[in-house]
């Protein structure tokens, strides 16, 4: 009879687990879709201070994700830039390169991004890493992910037919 109640018992927990397990996978995207919706997110997002006739260009490299509640984190590092066409040379003139804490809702298909998190700078910058980023992530900040060779690669393609 404790034979057949442990073995119930460890039957339910590894269901438990396993439904546990399918739904994380459910509500989190898959990287090639997050980083498609959070580059659109981020350029409409920088795009609504144009200053001149310049276009802006972001990249990412998704560093991981986490799921919360109905919600996920997206840990990102970023790298945005704008550019303009001037005497016919391309012209960067603004970016950034930071990490980010997306907070995400993701529900048939469409990611919604609920907050964006960054460090602050100076003295708050390792406090506040080390508040939005788990270690697993923290270890991956320090990477080279060649960004800003990609943004220009895509700007020169967008400004060829200008030129």
């Amino acid at each position: 009879m404790k034979k057949y109640f442990w073995l119930a018992t460890l039957t339910i927990i590894l269901g438990v687990l396993l439904v546990n397990f399918l739904l994380n996978i459910r509500s989190i995207p898959p990287k090639k879709v997050l980083k498609r919706e959070l580059i659109n997110y981020m350029v409409k997002e920088e795009e609504k201070n144009l200053i001149k006739n310049e276009k802006w260009f972001v990249n990412m490299e998704i560093l991981g994700t986490k799921r919360v509640k109905n919600n996920a984190y997206v840990y990102a590092w970023v790298y945005g830039s704008s550019y303009y066409l001037e005497e016919g040379k391309i012209i960067e003139d603004q970016g950034f390169s930071i990490p980010y804490r997306y907070t995400i809702y993701y529900q048939n298909g469409e990611v919604k991004v609920i907050k964006e998190e960054t460090p602050g700078d100076g003295e708050d910058y390792v406090k506040d890493i080390k508040k939005l980023f788990p270690w697993t992530v923290r270890i991956r900040l320090n990477g080279n992910y060649n960004l800003k060779a990609k943004n220009r690669k895509e700007a020169e393609e967008y400004f060829k037919n200008k030129l």
